[in-house]
């Protein structure tokens, strides 16, 4: 229990503040609003202010130096956020698999990709690109409503390549384009049970056959081939990998001297080959042999300078293996090329038969047949034509196929054996259906 008659402890006393400037006139520190109500004044020199609870702030300035300092900005747009950054000059926006939806035009100066995030991209307006990319590669479907107007120009002296198929066909202001066509290529296609493409169009050519004969056998048995030395053309002359060939003419011609002959034919792989020979300069009966093996003689022609609108006065013999072999080929005077009635399908092409005609003498009666041999098998028949006194031509509504490295030949017999014949047929050939 206190002696409150201790004189020690005199609550009476008045208490006596240190002296404290900075709390006299507490009120000088507060503000207060239009309703009188007091607010806090906050400052700070530097470093940190944490605020616990909620804050709500009406507006919000930054200096330039720290608007500068943000690179990025993240806009919480329900648990998906939108980032949006400077990027170097740049603005990208991550929708996170939204749809993204532009009205208006959107111009783009460098090239762009556009990935398909499992949502989809509207453009409502124009896009205009002023970089297209040398390569533009789209994964997935483009639908176009309108098919735009495609202008392409070019110079002469730097042709467009377009391709057609795996080949390539330079277009520019001299070179067109290709417009060979074929007129029955449906037909053709029906024949060979495979479309006609461009390519085959192109890497395809006509090859036309003619002869004459003047003595022919009188029945089927000794029926002769139409072509330059009479009888039957020796095809089993040509074996093993082919021969050399021995050109001379029966008498020296000065037509022919020093003039050149081109000779076309097909190795033993039947591909195609060929070889020019030059006649002896002083004496055509001098023996000139080629430096390839020949397997078929397909054409013999005089290709050199040659004034004269007789080319030879003398017959020019072709003869295999050696200068007294066989006669293969024959240029007979007068003609400057070989007239014959065979051909063989080079290797790699399928040959289509057109048209066939031929004539004959008056009051000749003449059987005349198409035969073939494909490769490594027999000789037979395919089509007979008999005329009398006249002629035949007929065009072939659906053309005969002959596959790779058939011979093929014109035979006839008539009557009696004075009869005289000309045929012709006229041979397409394409590249092997793949």
């Amino acid at each position: 229990m206190v002696d409150r008659s201790d004189t020690s402890r005199d609550n009476t006393t008045a208490y006596e503040h240190p002296q404290e400037t900075n709390l006299l006139n507490l009120h000088k520190a507060m503000e207060y609003d239009a309703a009188g109500k007091p607010v806090v004044r906050v400052r700070v020199d530097g470093g940190q202010v944490t605020i616990s609870g909620d804050v709500v702030v009406d507006e919000v300035g930054l200096t330039a130096e720290t608007l500068a300092a943000l690179e990025t900005t993240t806009v919480l747009q329900g648990t998906d956020p939108w980032i949006i950054g400077d990027g170097g000059g740049s603005i990208s926006i991550d929708d996170g698999g939204n749809v993204i939806t532009v009205d208006g035009t959107v111009s783009i100066n460098q090239p762009v990709a556009v990935t398909d995030n499992g949502g989809s991209l509207t453009v409502d307006g124009t896009v205009s690109v002023d970089n297209f990319p040398a390569t533009q590669t789209v994964d997935g479907t483009v639908n176009i409503g309108t098919l735009p107007e495609i202008e392409v120009k070019n110079d002469v002296g730097n042709p467009l390549n377009i391709n057609i198929l795996e080949g390539g066909v330079a277009v520019d202001g001299t070179n067109a384009l290709p417009t060979r066509q074929l007129n029955d290529d449906g037909l053709i296609a029906y024949a060979r049970g495979g479309a006609v493409t461009e390519s085959d169009v192109l890497n395809s050519y006509l090859i036309d056959k003619s002869g004459a004969t003047e003595t022919l056998g009188t029945s089927a048995a000794t029926m002769v081939t139409v072509w330059d030395e009479g009888g039957l053309y020796p095809w089993n002359t040509f074996t093993g990998s082919g021969a050399h060939i021995f050109v001379a003419s029966a008498t020296n011609d000065a037509k022919m001297q020093g003039v050149a002959i081109t000779i076309e034919g097909l190795d033993s792989n039947y591909n195609l080959i060929s070889e020019v020979v030059t006649m002896d300069a002083s004496d055509t009966t001098t023996v000139q042999e080629t430096t390839t093996n020949f397997y078929r003689i397909v054409n013999a022609i005089v290709t050199g300078t040659n004034t004269n609108s007789i080319p030879n006065d003398y017959d020019i013999t072709f003869k295999y293996g050696s200068s007294g072999g066989t006669t293969v080929a024959k240029i007979l005077a007068t003609y400057g090329a070989t007239q014959s009635c065979t051909y063989t399908i080079p290797a790699g092409y399928q040959a289509f038969i057109l048209s066939v005609n031929g004539s004959s003498g008056q009051q000749d009666e003449i059987t005349t047949m198409i035969w073939k041999r494909p490769f490594n098998s027999a000789w037979s028949q395919v089509k007979t034509f008999k005329f009398i006194s006249g002629s035949f031509d007929h065009n072939m509504r659906t053309p005969l196929v002959f596959n790779e490295k058939t011979d093929i030949e014109i035979r006839a017999y008539a009557l009696v054996e004075s009869s005289r014949i000309g045929t012709e047929f006229q041979l397409l050939l394409i590249p092997n259906v793949a």
